[in-house]
Protein backbone atom coordinates (compact mmCIF):
# COMPACT_ATOMS: atom_id res chain seq x y z
CA UNK A 1 0.00 0.00 0.00
CA UNK A 2 2.87 2.39 0.80
CA UNK A 3 4.54 1.63 -2.54
CA UNK A 4 1.33 2.55 -4.39
CA UNK A 5 1.09 5.85 -2.53
CA UNK A 6 4.73 6.72 -3.26
CA UNK A 7 4.18 5.87 -6.95
CA UNK A 8 1.17 8.20 -7.11
CA UNK A 9 2.74 11.16 -5.33
CA UNK A 10 6.39 11.19 -6.43
CA UNK A 11 8.56 11.01 -9.54
CA UNK A 12 9.61 7.49 -8.56
CA UNK A 13 8.34 4.14 -9.77
CA UNK A 14 8.65 1.52 -7.03
CA UNK A 15 8.04 -2.21 -7.48
CA UNK A 16 8.01 -4.94 -4.85
CA UNK A 17 10.11 -7.96 -5.82
CA UNK A 18 10.25 -11.27 -3.97
CA UNK A 19 13.78 -12.21 -2.92
CA UNK A 20 15.30 -15.37 -1.50
CA UNK A 21 18.22 -14.86 0.87
CA UNK A 22 19.72 -17.75 2.81
CA UNK A 23 16.51 -19.73 2.37
CA UNK A 24 14.34 -16.94 3.75
CA UNK A 25 11.67 -15.21 1.69
CA UNK A 26 12.34 -11.47 1.65
CA UNK A 27 10.93 -8.53 -0.28
CA UNK A 28 13.05 -6.00 -2.14
CA UNK A 29 11.91 -2.69 -3.53
CA UNK A 30 13.11 -1.71 -7.00
CA UNK A 31 13.34 2.09 -7.30
CA UNK A 32 13.66 4.03 -10.53
CA UNK A 33 12.62 7.43 -11.84
CA UNK A 34 9.46 7.66 -13.89
CA UNK A 35 10.19 8.72 -17.45
CA UNK A 36 9.32 12.34 -18.18
CA UNK A 37 6.71 13.26 -20.77
CA UNK A 38 9.51 14.36 -23.10
CA UNK A 39 11.33 11.02 -22.69
CA UNK A 40 8.12 9.14 -23.48
CA UNK A 41 7.44 11.32 -26.51
CA UNK A 42 10.99 10.92 -27.86
CA UNK A 43 10.76 7.15 -27.42
CA UNK A 44 7.40 7.05 -29.23
CA UNK A 45 8.82 9.04 -32.15
CA UNK A 46 11.86 6.76 -32.30
CA UNK A 47 9.56 3.71 -32.39
CA UNK A 48 7.57 5.31 -35.21
CA UNK A 49 10.81 5.88 -37.09
CA UNK A 50 11.86 2.26 -36.55
CA UNK A 51 8.53 1.06 -37.92
CA UNK A 52 9.55 2.88 -41.13
CA UNK A 53 13.12 1.50 -41.04
CA UNK A 54 14.64 4.77 -39.79
CA UNK A 55 16.83 4.98 -36.68
CA UNK A 56 16.32 8.42 -35.13
CA UNK A 57 18.85 9.95 -32.74
CA UNK A 58 17.20 10.77 -29.41
CA UNK A 59 19.03 14.09 -29.01
CA UNK A 60 17.96 15.28 -32.48
CA UNK A 61 14.35 14.23 -31.89
CA UNK A 62 14.31 16.01 -28.52
CA UNK A 63 15.80 19.17 -30.05
CA UNK A 64 13.20 19.13 -32.85
CA UNK A 65 10.32 18.73 -30.39
CA UNK A 66 11.66 21.49 -28.15
CA UNK A 67 11.95 23.77 -31.21
CA UNK A 68 8.36 23.02 -32.19
CA UNK A 69 7.10 23.71 -28.67
CA UNK A 70 9.07 26.92 -28.19
CA UNK A 71 7.83 28.33 -31.53
CA UNK A 72 4.18 27.53 -30.80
Amino acid sequence: MLVDEINEKTDYDLLLQPWQQHGNAETRIRVKHKPSEMDSLVRAIQLLGLSRNKALDADRVKAAVETLISNA
